[in-house]
């Protein structure tokens, strides 16, 4: 019993050796069966992970840190996710315009500016300054998309901006959380040094432009005009005769505004009643009495005639016309034909100065100087003095006329005459008229 006692120690001992390599032979063994981690792994942080997978090696009890190294591989593939989501954070976008600048464009034709723009929906507008040299403001024209791919975008000049001369441009942007009182971006040139475009076209196309807007941009007229004279009544033996006309015409024109600057075609009448002597005395034509008679003449049954014109306008320079008018109509007597002509030196309409002459056979001849200005906005005026034998190839007579005319807008005008006719000096009487004007 007592070699049994001192034996219970060493069995004890030798158990507990035996436990301790059991338990040292299995920590060996999971140690081993964990996967190295691999050394291509571009991230620094892995090493520390990589080093703290051995520590079970020298404690069974530290066993559950086996598990780290599986996350410790997964996490190079986290940072290089982070770090390449920044390139195209939305912070980073912004609003690009790419654009080849033009140096010509060709007058009186639409002017088209291209571009590329990048991150456009960051942008409200992107907008086209232009001008011509010399202007004090530009205008404002929005790009507008071209294509659903959002990229290709383009602004048009209208071709009645684009006239010979040099046009200036520059392209901005506004973003679409920008405060109105920002700044625009700029993306090419600027207000202060715009690109410069020249616009190639003749002088005379120029000047076709501005000829253009003195007539509200209208090339066709048409036009009812009417007027009264009245020289004044006279004693005869047989009482008193009158001595008046009335003329009206209709017609229409339309301006080529080159060297033929129009063409004018109308229809007018002309009817009055005047005196001839008559043995010794003032007789009234016309007069039906006599028209009854078997031996009357034509005048004694109409004075006056019915007649069509074609009326050219030339134009030399930028402030000399020439109108040239053939007539042709029908007198009391036979077919009475005519012609008139008219230089108008300076401005028309506007401030000019014109002096003409017509003649139709059987009715007379007649002479003007007419000085016109448009100094009162909306109302242009002239003064004429007239001389002529109308109606009948008579007797010389003189007109002193004011006009005024007033325009409505664009398209409409009226003008009023009113006056002083004379013959002979010491007789006189009223002369008046008036027409519509409608141009489109």
């Amino acid at each position: 019993m007592r070699r049994t006692q001192h034996l219970a120690p060493t069995r004890l001992a030798w158990s507990a050796l035996v436990a301790l390599l059991l338990a040292a032979s299995l920590a060996y063994a999971q140690s081993s069966a964990v996967p190295e981690p691999s050394t291509a792994a571009p991230a620094p942080s892995v090493a520390p992970t990589v080093s703290s997978a051995a520590a079970p090696l020298t404690s069974p009890a530290a066993s559950p840190a086996s598990t780290q190294p599986p996350s410790a591989v997964a996490s190079p593939t986290s940072a290089p996710s982070a770090s390449s989501s920044s390139p195209t954070s939305p912070s980073s976008l912004v609003v690009r315009v790419h654009h080849v600048p033009l140096n010509t464009a060709k007058n009186e034709e639409p002017l088209a500016l291209l571009a590329i723009i990048e991150a456009s929906h960051l942008a409200k507008e992107v907008l086209l300054y232009v001008r011509q040299r010399g202007a004090a403001q530009y205008e404002r024209i929005v790009f507008q998309r071209m294509s659903t791919d959002a990229i290709q975008f383009s602004a048009t000049v209208p071709a009645e901006r684009v006239v010979p001369g040099v046009m200036e441009y520059y392209l901005a942007s506004r973003g679409v959380h920008q405060a109105p009182a920002d700044p625009e971006q700029l993306h090419f040139a600027s207000p202060d040094r715009p690109h410069p475009v020249t616009v190639i076209g003749d002088e005379d196309a120029r000047w076709r432009r501005d000829l253009l807007a003195q007539h509200f941009e209208n090339r066709s007229r048409l036009q009812a005009h009417t007027e009264y004279v009245n020289f004044g009544t006279r004693d005869s033996k047989t009482g008193t005769v009158n001595d008046s006309y009335w003329r009206a015409e209709l017609d229409y024109s339309y301006r080529f505004l080159g060297w033929v600057y129009s063409i004018r075609l109308g229809a007018g009448l002309l009817l009055g009643q005047t005196y001839v002597s008559s043995a010794g005395s003032l007789a009234q034509i016309p007069d039906p009495d006599r028209c009854a008679l078997t031996n009357h003449s034509a005048t004694d049954c109409r004075v006056g005639v019915y007649y069509g014109f074609a009326e050219l306008r030339f134009r030399f320079g930028r402030f000399i016309r020439w109108d040239l008018r053939p007539i042709l109509g029908v007198g009391p007597q036979s077919f009475d034909g005519g012609a008139s002509t008219q230089l108008i030196i300076g401005h028309d309409p506007g401030t000019h100065v014109g002096i003409g002459v017509e003649g139709v056979s059987h009715i007379g001849v007649r002479g003007w100087l007419r000085l016109a200005w448009d100094t009162v906005p909306r109302i242009p005026m002239s003064f004429t003095i007239d001389l002529e034998n109308f109606p009948n190839n008579d007797a010389m007579a003189m007109r002193l006329m004011m006009n005024f005319a007033y325009r409505f807008g664009r398209h409409f005008s009226v003008d009023l005459m009113a006056g002083y006719a004379t013959r002979g000096w010491q007789i006189g009487g009223p002369t008046i008229g008036g027409g519509l004007v409608a141009e489109f």
